[in-house]
């Protein structure tokens, strides 16, 4: 029997000196010597001031004892009462007990067919054992085994013929372990496996000779939150044994799941009305009702109008169907997405993503993508009217710097000053992708990307994820910079709805003091060419922005940053060069003294040869300027007309729309002043020809007219007459008079009316 002895007592036995041993043992947790392992300890020395003494094993470890010292066992127990205890180097298992008493049993059937013992083997691996087969095939040998086994799956359905002791609770038992066991959750799975490890080591540890409490005291060590006790051990124990692995896990909650004591027609019934009830707002009760509505056509001589009366009880719970509805919903959550918030949502919630597109470019300029979205904020414009203009947007997918740009509508002529801009800030792109837009798709911008050479990326229809970053940055930039100013109105219906009614309902107003109508209620609104300016700082500060970024993937690195690193060629544009394939060009022949096209006369601003074919390209921010070029495409001056005031080509297309309303207005006054005129004329014929056929009338002693059910009276026949007459003559206008046709009887108002007109 080994003992302890000082470090220079040791020394000296092996011929080592004092301070390789001291040495050795700050640095190891078990000292080795000569092939040899020898375990030390601190004891306390004697006298108020001799601190610790280092002692050490006389006796060199065994290759168990190490073992058990490294997993942690306390020293004193592996080295006093271990001892020279055998320790089995693999613990056994209950499943390698099972294979054993099976071949035992098979051979005693007298089958000893290799593929059969080969299928038994591969099976009981994976199975990891069977309860049924401990009890019956190998009851002696686990009465004496201190060893832990699994059951979990069921491995009593090898084949009949072999396991004919094994009657059916028990088969049943073992699979309902299996589906238990797939009831759980990842966390009380990763329980039960934590528990499995703790009862194998106590299986080892017990082998060795270590105390309960010992254990139990190492164990709490290593986790302060297991709080493991002597009682929770032995039931762990237990379970493990009767039930498998699920048995360790916390299953409450967990047996109900997947079941219900809905009836099979009611679940059915009830995913087909949810289907048709769920959108929005679901009323659970109703469903409920709907179901027993219905429930004559599945129970036999079920009466609804008896539940009414409380004559019969319910056929199941509101509570049954909330849970089965809660649990098929869980499951089904693709389909609960889709009824419940539509197609678009879904496709946000649970289209699967794109990935991260910036990865797929490694240069500045490959590739642009560019949107544009309303403002979500109201600004005024120059004649102090309530808009709601849009952003435009473009982004450079590698580095993430943008150029935005503000206007009252997006159209190609905002998308070509918007692509001047940025061609202007960071050069010429390789392709620039865009959406299905009208004014991305117009022949302007189209002609701009051909004449640049520049490469068109359609993203596909509905999909914002194809456009991901530009998406993104809107949401940042309206979501942070543009929230501060005082006529946001937030970014949906229902949080724009809030903020409305901030005013009082007194204080609400539909239109202005200028008859024109308000888009909000809020008071402080900036105007349209101050909002253009703080849009443009927002996407700076954004591009230069190392704070938002430090603990993304950009490590701390603005667009600013990445683009200015980057070593590429930018590519510059020249200003007359886009114009020139931005704006429709015009065939004209140079004048004696300007260009002219209606209603413009351009004077160039250098000397060019009258009669010389050339092309004139209008500022599309101001009219009075144009861009002569010649035929092949080379520039050649500017010219202006002095006399024209310098309207942008949204002006004009404002001028030209009211021009063309107020001839319509013209046009319909004429003709309403020309019908009016035949009306009159001929009212005026008719009145005088009915009046001479009267006189002829009376001359002749024609009295029986007066019997107004026998025959019409005069005054109806002349109404009908003019009426008959403008049908013949004002087919297409479609004309009626004010009278009615459908009576017989005389009317003194409509004669006075016909007699008017005739005047």
């Amino acid at each position: 029997m080994g003992k302890w002895i000082s470090s220079k007592e040791f020394a000296g036995f092996f011929g080592i000196t004092d301070r390789a041993v001291r040495k050795q043992a700050q640095t190891k947790k078990i000292l080795k010597f000569n092939t040899k392992y020898f375990s030390y300890t601190y004891a306390k020395g004697v006298g108020g001031y001799s601190g610790k003494v280092l002692q050490i094993w006389n006796t060199p470890l065994s290759t168990k004892q190490v073992e058990a010292l490294e997993k942690g066992y306390p020293v004193k127990y592996v080295l006093e009462e271990m001892g020279e205890v055998a320790q089995p180097n693999v613990m056994e298992s209950k499943d390698s007990k099972t294979l054993v008493c099976k071949e035992n049993k098979m051979e005693e059937k007298g089958i000893n067919n290799e593929k059969t013992s080969q299928n038994i083997q591969g099976e009981t691996l994976h199975t990891r054992g069977i309860d049924c087969v401990s009890k019956h095939y190998c009851r002696t040998a686990s009465s004496s085994n201190s060893s832990l086994y699994r059951n979990d799956l069921s491995a009593c359905a090898i084949k009949d013929e072999v396991i004919t002791s094994c009657n059916k609770e028990e088969i049943q038992s073992s699979k309902d372990n299996l589906t238990t066991w797939h009831n759980l959750t990842s966390s009380q799975k990763a329980q039960a496996k934590q528990r499995e490890r703790i009862l194998q080591d106590y299986e080892s540890a017990k082998a060795s000779g270590i105390r309960v409490a010992d254990f139990l005291t190492l164990k709490n060590s290593e986790d302060s939150t297991l709080k493991l006790t002597q009682g929770k051990l032995f039931d762990w124990q237990r379970k493990y044994k009767a039930q498998g692995l699920s048995a360790l896990s916390d299953k409450r909650g967990v047996a109900k799941t997947g079941t219900t004591s809905l009836p099979k027609w009611a679940q059915e019934e009830v995913v087909k009305m949810w289907r048709v009830m769920g959108s929005g707002y679901l009323n659970r009760m109703q469903l409920w009702r709907e179901l027993h509505i219905i429930a004559h056509l599945y129970v036999k001589d079920y009466s609804y109008k008896k539940f009414l009366q409380c004559e019969i009880p319910p056929l199941f719970s509101l509570n049954t169907l909330n849970r089965f509805l809660d649990s098929y919903l869980k499951a089904n959550s693709l389909e609960y997405t889709f009824i419940t918030y539509g197609s678009d949502k879904t496709d946000s919630y649970k289209e699967p993503a794109y990935g991260i597109q910036r990865d797929l470019y490694t240069l500045p300029n490959q590739l642009w993508q560019i949107d544009s979205s309303p403002l979500d904020a109201i600004v005024l414009d120059s004649e102090d009217k309530q808009i709601r203009p849009s952003i435009l947007s473009i982004i450079d997918v590698y580095s993430g710097r943008s150029i935005a740009l503000l206007s009252e509508t997006s159209d190609s002529n905002a998308v070509v000053r918007l692509m001047w801009k940025a061609f202007e800030s960071m050069g010429k792109p390789e392709a620039i992708q865009f959406d299905n837009g009208k004014d991305y798709l117009s022949n302007k911008v189209q002609g701009l990307l051909e004449g640049l050479n520049i490469k068109f990326v359609r993203s596909a229809a509905y999909k914002g994820k194809a456009k991901a970053i530009v998406e993104r940055r809107f949401r940042t930039i309206q979501g942070s910079y543009i929230t501060a100013l005082s006529s946001y109105i937030s970014r949906n219906v229902s949080e724009r709805s809030a903020r409305e009614q901030q005013i009082p309902k007194r204080e609400r107003k539909s239109k202005d003091a200028l008859g024109n109508p308000l888009k909000t209620q809020q008071k402080h609104i900036i105007d349209f060419e101050i909002s253009k300016v703080l849009l443009d700082e927002a996407v700076e500060f954004w591009n230069i922005d190392r704070v938002s970024r430090k603990w993304s993937k950009a490590q701390g690195k603005s667009p600013m940053d990445l683009w200015s690193e980057a070593n590429f060629q930018k590519t510059n544009v020249d200003y007359t060069q886009s114009l020139l394939y931005a704006e429709e060009g015009k065939a004209r022949v140079m004048g004696k003294k300007h260009i002219e096209m209606r209603p413009y006369e351009y004077v160039p601003t250098q000397y060019i040869e009258a009669g010389t074919k050339v092309l004139v390209r209008v500022n599309i921010n101001a009219s009075n300027e144009a861009f002569v070029f010649t035929e092949k495409g080379e520039f050649i001056c500017k010219a202006y007309d002095r006399k024209a005031n310098p309207l942008t080509q949204e002006q004009l297309k404002t001028i030209s729309k009211e021009y063309k309303s107020a001839i319509k207005r013209i046009r319909d006054l004429q003709k309403d002043a020309t019908h009016s005129e035949f009306i009159r004329r001929n009212a005026r014929l008719e009145a005088e020809s009915l009046k001479q056929k009267e006189r002829e009338a009376l001359r002749n002693g024609v009295e029986n007219l007066v019997d107004s059910k026998a025959q019409k009276s005069l005054k109806t026949k002349v109404k009908e007459a003019i009426l008959n007459a403008q049908v013949e003559r004002n087919q297409e206008d479609n004309w009626e008079l004010p009278m009615n046709t459908n009576t017989t009887t005389d009317n003194v108002d409509d004669w006075d009316l016909l007699q008017k007109l005739a005047q």
